[in-house]
């Protein structure tokens, strides 16, 4: 988002905040089963001793009245567009919704310095990777005893409440940065470093950015902000193709929500029948009862070898 200029009137348009949401929410993440390479836990991982992370993790969120509406909402959207391309609906795991819930909610609170109502230039941002309980989402999953998948996939978004605010400062603010330079690729052996890298800059830019104070605010209805935020992943290659991807047969959505601003994760697996850890052995004719590995079957049961 930014200010316009030429005009002695600092106004935020629908076109820069959609534009600011897109460089913002192009994040899709996915994993298979047989990846062993990504099967790894942070359980130990603590968040980056900062303001607005650690210090407010503790911190009351917006009351979550209505999320539970949005979320199925949002679910019924998502299932309309695979029908429309000849894709099964996806069935409801709130378990799956628990664990997408928890990562939206990590997210708004690190969000909570960066999106301040009387900012000029708020700078929401939001990441896959997590610090709480799973660096990623099949990582946040196993952690919260859900072994039960396959192939796996995560969709992120933010939006904001409001569609337009206007502000008549005595002085124009300074220019906000550019919004593309917050959206980078967190690869490499270590990207968890690159998200806090990129979280302390934001923060010290909101802690020194000029505030203004909103005279006029127009906010979206329910409807718009759900429409939003599912074209915003059906516009997005990454997004879309989980948002279709046949292979998916169950997901959860969940929302929360700090100064204005929503924060929405959804989650997608393959349900296994058999094969996964504490899960019943795999059985086929000719077959030994058998596992995924590394587990191997103990008395019916899928486990870890000691």
């Amino acid at each position: 988002m930014g200010l316009r200029e030429e005009w002695r009137v600092a106004q935020i348009s629908l076109a820069l905040t959609l534009l600011g949401i897109v460089f913002l929410a192009v994040t899709a993440i996915f994993y298979a089963v047989s990846g062993t390479a990504d099967n790894k836990t942070v359980e130990n991982q603590t968040v980056p001793p900062e303001p607005g992370m650690a210090e407010n993790t503790s911190l009351p969120l917006a009351n979550d009245s209505g999320f539970p509406e949005m979320e199925e909402d949002i679910f019924e959207m998502v299932n309309r567009k695979r029908e429309e391309n000849s894709t099964a609906p996806l069935e409801w795991n709130e378990e799956l919704a628990w664990v997408a819930r928890q990562h939206s909610r990590e997210l708004a609170r690190e969000n909570r310095p960066l999106t301040e109502p009387d900012l000029a230039c708020p700078r929401p941002f939001i990441h896959h990777e997590g610090f709480g309980f799973g660096l990623y989402h099949y990582d946040r999953l196993r952690n919260s005893g859900i072994h039960y998948f396959g192939y796996s996939g995560e969709n992120i978004f933010t939006i904001p409440a409001w569609k337009n605010a206007t502000s008549y400062p005595e002085e124009l603010p300074e220019e906000c940065p550019d919004e593309e330079r917050i959206v980078s690729p967190y690869e490499g052996e270590h990207p968890e470093e690159q998200v806090k890298e990129a979280y302390r800059e934001l923060l010290e830019f909101a802690e020194n950015a000029e505030r203004v104070s909103w005279s006029e605010v127009e906010w979206y209805g329910r409807e718009e902000l759900e429409r939003n935020i599912v074209s915003g992943w059906t516009n997005s290659t990454g997004h879309r193709e989980l948002m279709l991807d046949s292979s998916f047969d169950e997901t959860g959505i969940g929302i929360a929500k700090v100064n204005d601003y929503y924060f929405i994760t959804q989650i997608f697996i393959e349900r296994l029948e058999c094969g996964y850890k504490t899960g019943p052995c795999c059985e086929e004719e000719g077959f030994y009862p058998y596992c995924f590995e590394p587990m191997v079957c103990e008395e019916g049961v899928c486990t870890i070898p000691q």
